[in-house]
């Protein structure tokens, strides 16, 4: 079994969606691990099959305008599949700058894991 196909049997756990929103996003997971950027036009070239680059570059363009990724989902998939057992280990950052005559004021939450820090905006405004 290929690893797209073994991200896509996870993300079902979690996503009510058809098989080929599934293997896009798979696609581009294994995309961004590989190249390490989020750059659509660099993703479209990690795709597998015979399609030309600027098909895979244009279903990348596709699956953003139609999907919609819904929070509470996607926490629940990203922790049930980095950090699915034990205690979890997070950070609380504050960030308070002006923007010309704006003041910006965020918060954060993350999840640390083996390295890796997943966060999420808790509160902000401007």
């Amino acid at each position: 079994m290929e690893l797209a196909d073994l991200l896509i049997t996870q993300f079902r756990t979690y996503l009510n969606w058809n098989n080929c929103r599934l293997s896009v996003l798979a696609y581009l997971v294994l995309g961004l691990l590989q190249k390490q950027t989020v750059n659509f036009k660099h993703l479209a070239t990690t795709f597998p099959g015979k399609s030309q680059t600027a098909s895979c570059y244009r279903r990348i363009q596709r699956f953003f305008l139609e999907v919609v990724f819904e929070e509470a989902v996607t926490a629940l998939m990203i922790a049930g599949l980095l950090a699915p057992e034990g205690k979890w280990q997070l950070s609380m950052d504050r960030t308070n700058w002006m923007f010309g005559v704006f003041k910006i004021n965020i918060l954060f939450l993350a999840i640390n894991y083996k390295g890796l820090c997943f966060r999420a905006s808790l509160v902000h405004s401007i």
